[in-house]
């Protein structure tokens, strides 16, 4: 995974330093984002992820000014799973304000993630 890019200017962000705990990390990009927030857990190994992968990547750049999307490895970040529960993946959560708002749990297409991302965004979470 590539280091955490400025926030500011790139629709996709991936955790990768090890110095910088990812639980302070994730919390401050999810609190103080002005866009809500798509955190995807998944794994090298999950076949359903590496499907998922390029839709995520598209909705990111698509959704850009709306949505920010930060994407995690479960294997590397277990903390982060045992915290959110994750049971199955890839696991989705959408966040508004700090706030989890809905999740995705397995494969979705990507016109169900759109209609959720549009959901969120409209619904004034922000």
């Amino acid at each position: 995974m590539a280091n955490i890019p400025d926030s500011q200017n790139s629709p996709v962000l991936q955790h990768s330093n090890p110095a910088f705990p990812l639980e302070t990390e994730l919390r401050n990009e999810i609190e103080n984002s002005k866009l809500p927030v798509l955190v995807a857990i998944s794994a090298d190994w999950c076949g359903t992820c590496h499907i998922m992968s390029p839709v995520l990547a598209e909705l990111a750049e698509e959704w850009q000014r709306r949505i920010r999307l930060i994407t995690i490895n479960i294997e590397t970040n277990e903390q982060i799973a045992r915290e959110f529960g994750v049971t199955e993946l890839p696991f989705l959560l959408f966040f508004s304000e700090g706030r989890i708002v809905d999740h995705v749990i397995g494969l979705a297409s990507k016109a169900e993630l759109e209609e959720r991302i549009e959901a969120v965004v409209k619904c004034g979470f922000t």
